[in-house]
């Protein structure tokens, strides 16, 4: 059967960002985001000169429009080479603004969008905070829908990574006790994600201690006997960081970590192996035994 993209689709849908109605724009986006899906078509879009016109629309189109090329965009952005010319363009502002003032689904479709241009790429890590989109993605994990946490909570995590300033930000913008409530009620897809943020936050030591104090152990370790493989091998990951302080040692243990963590060395993946391993050797750690 002829695709879209086998039938050249792609640089007429590009022209009509550019020149068509309000109405055809927001069409032409919507169909550009279904297929940047495909790998090729993120790369195709790009040559055809798709990302700069998704911008423009991002910053003055209408409503739907705006929601429509975030949704493009967040798919674009699954290419590394396309996160650059994304980020060039000039979306990390118009993306934050949308993150601020859309409606809802606008405003999950800009933190996934977000979450991706911080995957991988430290300078837009540090663009997209200086933007100002830390308060308002963790606003978004407190108030928003089921999947707009889930991608605030995947944006948090990526940005979180290795940058120790964009760690503090998060937690000094209050987004510890948020994500200790998606560990306890979130989906499964959610809780495997809040364990990510936890593990990237928790590499700063004063916040190590603010999600002890938020109660973030004892879910993690029920996230341990209970949740998916990738939650599990993130749980891992976080307590395994949260034990190099002596004091969290003691609450982790206290909480029954050890005996799932011994059985995931048994039974987890490669990863989960290692992390459950690192967690029990910071567990085991000689000088603060009592």
């Amino acid at each position: 059967m002829p695709t879209v993209s086998m039938c050249g689709g792609i640089v007429p849908l590009v022209d009509l960002l550019l020149t068509g109605t309000d109405g055809a724009r927001e069409q032409a986006a919507g169909a550009i985001g279904n297929l940047a899906g495909n790998v090729e078509n993120q790369v195709s879009t790009a040559e055809a000169g798709g990302i700069q016109p998704l911008v423009d629309l991002l910053r003055s189109g209408s409503e739907g429009g705006k929601e429509q090329a975030a949704r493009a965009l967040w798919s674009l952005a699954y290419n590394a080479e396309n996160d650059v010319k994304i980020a060039e363009a000039g979306a990390i502002e118009s993306l934050v603004e949308l993150l601020r003032s859309g409606r809802e689904g606008a405003k999950g479709q800009a933190a996934g969008a977000l979450g991706n241009l911080a995957n991988g790429d430290e300078r837009n890590r540090v663009k997209i905070a200086d933007a100002g989109a830390i308060e308002p993605l963790v606003d978004l994990l407190r108030t928003g829908g089921e999947v707009s946490k889930e991608q605030a909570s995947a944006a948090l995590r990526n940005l979180a990574f290795n940058i120790e300033s964009n760690q503090m930000k998060i937690a000094d913008a209050g987004g510890i006790d948020p994500l200790v409530e998606l560990l306890q009620f979130g989906s499964d897809m959610a809780k495997e994600v809040a364990a990510g943020v936890m593990r990237n936050l928790a590499i700063n030591g004063e916040n190590q201690v603010r999600i002890a104090e938020a109660g973030g152990i004892e879910p993690l370790v029920e996230l341990l006997r209970t949740g998916t493989e990738a939650a599990k091998e993130g749980s891992a990951a976080a307590l395994r960081t949260l034990a190099v302080n002596d004091d969290n040692e003691v609450l982790i243990a206290d909480a029954g970590a050890i005996e799932p963590l011994v059985e995931l060395t048994r039974t987890g993946s490669d990863e989960a192996r290692e992390q459950a391993g690192g967690a029990l050797r910071n567990l085991g750690w000689p000088q603060r035994r009592r």
